[in-house]
């Protein structure tokens, strides 16, 4: 992954890129065990986050995917003007 990348990745989840750098498989199992609660009930409840990461990752593509089209598109010019 590229250092813009993960800049954008780190953004747009509002987390610093030394967090993701730092990440470990552990340490995701870890996050993902403790946003769950258990209570006496044996009923599990999901952790509410205050945003949805899907929300976050379906921006950043959608923004990454401008991004490359836009790449695209200025390739194309440039070839027509090389003819």
């Amino acid at each position: 992954m590229t250092k813009k990348t993960l800049s954008k990745v780190a953004e747009a989840l509002q987390i610093p890129v030394e967090a993701i750098k730092k990440m470990t498989d552990e340490a995701a199992f870890n996050i993902i065990g403790n946003t769950f609660q258990n209570d006496s009930s044996a009923y599990v409840y999901q952790y509410k986050c205050s945003f949805n990461p899907i929300d976050k990752v379906v921006e950043l593509y959608e923004r990454m995917l401008k991004a490359e089209q836009e790449k695209v598109r200025l390739l194309q010019e440039a070839l027509r003007d090389k003819k």
